[in-house]
């Protein structure tokens, strides 16, 4: 009789497993995507007006910096190197799950304080990484990466702080990726 209760609630917990958005149990539907940032939805300050050179626009589109290191036009500087903490939000083309951010560093990396995803569907910035700055890095380009559970909502944007105030000199960012899945209709 047990077996059988047993069977019976391991079966109904695979249907109710089967209907949910856990990524390995409904993977028909889920159309792995990575994806660079395409648009601007607000800075905090950039070093020349977009489109150019250190501009809020060179983050854009894949990486054109990376893997060199260096003050590099083709990377996103904020107006100031060391007066004040900066903030840049990046909008991405299709709305998406989302497990993994990885932005590209190219000059004075370890700043990124604290990163959050945008909702979709009601415009809220949830944190997905608070561990704040990094100290004595090497002087090298990086790719950090920030991994978290799948989200639940679709993700339309990324919104990066950074600790300029606390790592010394200008902090560049050439690129900002998004990864996950979106649903097949």
């Amino acid at each position: 009789m047990k077996t059988i209760q047993t069977i019976l609630m391991l079966g109904f917990c695979l249907l109710i497993l089967s209907c949910s958005k856990v990524p390995l149990l409904n993977s028909e539907n889920e159309i792995p995507l990575s994806q660079f940032g395409d648009g601007i939805i607000e800075f905090s300050s950039e070093y020349r007006p977009a489109p150019g050179p250190w501009s809020s626009f060179v983050i854009l589109g894949e990486p054109d910096t990376y893997p060199d290191y260096g003050d590099e036009v083709t990377a996103w500087a904020s107006k100031t190197k060391d007066d004040a903490d900066e903030m840049i939000a990046i909008a991405f083309d299709t709305a998406q799950y989302v497990n993994n951010i990885s932005i590209y560093e190219t000059y004075n990396p370890g700043a990124v304080s604290a990163v959050s995803v945008r909702n979709k569907e009601n415009g809220s910035w949830v944190p997905v990484y608070s561990d704040g700055y990094e100290l004595n890095l090497k002087a090298e380009s990086r790719i950090m990466q920030i991994d978290f559970p799948t989200t639940t909502f679709l993700v339309d944007a990324v919104k990066i702080n950074i600790a300029s105030k606390v790592i010394k000199g200008w902090n560049e960012i050439d690129a900002v990726s998004i990864s996950g899945f979106y649903e097949k209709e």
